[in-house]
């Protein structure tokens, strides 16, 4: 059963919510702004760094779609692209909060606003307020759900500072999420970098904190759960030896065959 906590929420001024209720958006656009808030707002930040193939899997619409109804939301300036993608790195997106300058009026020369644009082949059928509602919300969701591990990759590469592929350890962190919620899994993430030995002051100078040793199994999500005692977080009595560490794929290089382990 889901069980949302109050100190978990993205920061949204009712102004600005009173302006894009206003706007006239289809639900796929809307959908993409919920993400750019929830990857910006969510952050504490302005931008963030957000691929057509990540909107793809988050969302669960096509390609196409995506960059269609994003293109869209640019044109009519509610989206701005900060920095263009490099060779490395997607583009940098940021949502403009000055309603005053979207492109989203209607007239003779734009009837439908930014929602003018109908996909080929869609039955034109009016579907009522309250069952497109229904229809989107429950896409949402179970999108949401289906992709949790790209929720869960996106957040740790975010504090860590590291770039996971999110399908490089999805049945991991699907069967870790079996046991344990997202926000336990994110505690025991927040609490293993606490760890000035597991961060790298060790004997061998080396970074043991990864997504692959969080997801291995459930004794390493315990004992990072139990590690904040309420007295802050302490140096446990044994750490991973060495031994036990193999090579870690992907965590600080988009090649996923990096096999040279954080540095």
């Amino acid at each position: 059963m889901a069980n949302p906590q109050p100190d978990k929420f993205t920061r949204l001024s009712n102004e600005i919510m009173d302006a894009i209720a206003k706007a006239p958006l289809n639900g796929t656009q809307f959908r993409i702004l919920m993400v750019v808030w929830r990857y910006t707002y969510g952050f504490n930040r302005k931008e963030a760094e957000l691929s057509l193939s990540f909107l793809v899997q988050t969302i669960g619409v096509s390609m196409r779609n995506i960059r269609r109804e994003l293109q869209a939301l640019f044109d009519s300036n509610i989206l701005v692209i900060v920095k263009e993608a490099g060779f490395n790195n997607p583009r940098q997106i940021t949502f403009n909060k000055d309603y005053d300058t979207w492109n989203t009026h209607t007239g003779p020369d734009d009837p439908e606003g930014v929602n003018k644009r109908r996909p080929e082949g869609v039955n034109k059928r009016r579907r009522t307020g309250g069952q497109l509602a229904h229809q989107e919300i429950h896409s949402f969701k179970d999108n949401i759900k289906d992709n949790i591990y790209v929720v869960f990759t996106e957040w740790f590469n975010e504090i860590y500072g590291t770039k996971y592929k999110p399908k490089t350890y999805k049945d991991k962190i699907n069967q870790r999420l079996k046991n344990y919620s997202l926000e336990q899994l994110k505690e025991a993430c927040i609490n293993m970098r606490a760890s000035p030995y597991m961060m790298g002051q060790n004997d061998n100078k080396r970074v043991y904190a990864t997504i692959e040793y969080i997801t291995r199994n459930d004794t390493n999500v315990d004992k990072y759960l139990e590690r904040n005692n309420g007295n802050g977080i302490s140096q446990p009595d044994n750490e991973p030896a060495e031994k036990d560490w193999g090579a870690i794929p992907g965590a600080w290089s988009d090649d996923e065959t990096d096999t040279s382990g954080p540095t």
